[in-house]
C-alpha cells in the first residue's frame, strides 16, 4: 500500500490488517474520525467474486469492524464524505444481476438505509463529491446499464433531489469528482469540477447557480471565477 503526503511524497506502508484485496471498490475519506472508509469491491475486473466487507484505514493499519446492517456487496459504487452531516454517503453501483439505486449512510461505526422516495435511478460509475458551500453531495451521470447518464442530483442530508442545469457534462461514466475549497484555493468560489475519462472534457458546477458552467480547462481550476 502506498501514502501521499501533503509534501508531496509517495511512501509505502507496511499494514498489520490488510484491506480486501478488491477491484472497483469506493472509499471515502471521514475528516472528524481522521479514517479513510472502504467498501466492497471485486476479486477481478470480471467481478467474479463481489464483497460486502467495510474496512476501515486510520494512518497506520486497517481494520474491519463488525457490522449487522450493511449494504449489499457491489463494485463500482459511488461514495463520499458529508462533513454537515457527519456521515459517509454510499450510493448504487453493481451486482452480478444489475445495477443499484440504494443509498447508504456510515456514522463512524453503523450502517443505516434511510428512505428515499426520489432518488436518482439505479447506475453504477456515477461520480459523487460534497458541494462545501452549499452543504450538499453532489451526484453526476453514469450508466444503467442501458445507457449512459447525464443528470445532476443533490442529496441534503435527507433527500434526493433533481437539478436542472443549462449547461452540463455530456453522457458519462466513470468520471472524476471533486471538490475545491477556498482553503485550497484563497479568493476562489466553491466549485465542484467533474472531468469525464475519454474526452477529458471539463465542467465546473458553480454553488452559486447550482448549475455546470462551460467547458474549462486546467488553468480555469486555478484562478478565480466571476
Amino acid at each position: 500500500m502506498a501514502l501521499w503526503n501533503p509534501e508531496g511524497v509517495l511512501s509505502l506502508t507496511d499494514t498489520n490488517v490488510k484491506a480486501p484485496n478488491a477491484v472497483a471498490a469506493a472509499a471515502a475519506n471521514d475528516l472528524q474520525r481522521h479514517q479513510v472508509v472502504m467498501f466492497g469491491g471485486a476479486n477481478d475486473f470480471a467481478g467474479t467474486t463481489l464483497f460486502d466487507t467495510t474496512s476501515i484505514f486510520d494512518g497506520l493499519r486497517w481494520s474491519t469492524p463488525l457490522v449487522t446492517a450493511h449494504p449489499g456487496e457491489r463494485r463500482q459504487h459511488a461514495m463520499v464524505y458529508d462533513p454537515v452531516h457527519d456521515r459517509v454517503v454510499l450510493f448504487g453501483g453493481r451486482t452480478k444481476t444489475g445495477v443499484l439505486g440504494d443509498t447508504w449512510l456510515w456514522n463512524g461505526s453503523a450502517w443505516s438505509q434511510p428512505a428515499t422516495p426520489v432518488a436518482p435511478t439505479p447506475r453504477a460509475f456515477a461520480a459523487m463529491a460534497f458541494d462545501h458551500a452549499r452543504g450538499r453531495v453532489i451526484l453526476f451521470g453514469g450508466s444503467d446499464d442501458i445507457k449512459t447518464l447525464d443528470d445532476t442530483w443533490e442529496w441534503d442530508g435527507a433527500a434526493w433531489s433533481r437539478v436542472t442545469t443549462v449547461n452540463a457534462p455530456s453522457t458519462r461514466l466513470g468520471a472524476a469528482f471533486a471538490s475545491d475549497r477556498p482553503a485550497w484555493n484563497v479568493g476562489d468560489p466553491q466549485v465542484v469540477g467533474v472531468t469525464a475519462t475519454s474526452s477529458l472534457a471539463c465542467r465546473l458546477f458553480d454553488h452559486r447557480s447550482a448549475a455546470f458552467r462551460s467547458s474549462c480547462t486546467a488553468s480555469d481550476a486555478l484562478r478565480s471565477w466571476s
